[in-house]
């Protein structure tokens, strides 16, 4: 185990893109057995979530089998409430994509309770100012994705731009 809240082969693979709950109000799946592999909360209805998704987002899912789910967190967020969510099975590493998978379902989950979901807000770790979702993805874009400012599909597009930089940063630090 990397981490005590990475238990799990799967939770490595899924971690990615869970990991940006941890700037919400959306359990991540702490106090659980299977932390970073499944989100809920307390006012999240699964079917309709997955539903939505299916419909605004296609691709969310791929090289995953997604289902519902519900657990009572003993520690964190949601302590001792019964939250209802979606567990992710990675079960194609070359098709799933845990980022895209864990934001679609964050920018789902607002959607479709605005008034229940929220941004964490500072601190967090060593911030004291901004917001944790920001921290935690490096910048504002993604919580402007998740809030509905830029279209489902800039999210493909901003992906392969920031993979093509990176590839090109990195190259003149790979040995083989």
């Amino acid at each position: 185990m990397p981490s005590p809240n990475i238990p799990s082969p799967e939770s490595t693979v899924t971690f990615p893109g869970f990991v940006h709950f941890e700037g919400t109000t959306v359990s991540e799946g702490r106090g659980t057995t299977r932390p970073l592999e499944q989100c809920a909360a307390p006012y999240v209805r699964p079917e309709a979530l997955i539903g939505h998704l299916d419909r605004e987002c296609p691709s969310w899912r791929d090289g995953a089998h997604v289902r519902p789910t519900g657990f009572t967190p003993t520690f964190q967020k949601h302590a001792g409430r019964l939250c209802l969510g979606v567990f992710v099975h990675p079960v194609d590493r070359e098709a799933f994509n845990p980022v895209r998978t864990g934001l679609a379902l964050m920018r789902g989950i607002r959607e479709l309770w605005p008034r229940d979901f929220g941004w964490k807000q500072p601190p967090y770790e060593y911030e004291a100012e901004r917001l944790p979702i920001d921290v935690i993805a490096g910048g504002t874009w993604t919580r402007e994705w998740a809030e509905g400012r830029h279209r489902w599909d800039d999210f493909d597009a901003r992906e392969r731009a920031d993979t093509s930089a990176f590839r090109a940063e990195r190259s003149d630090y790979l040995l083989y």
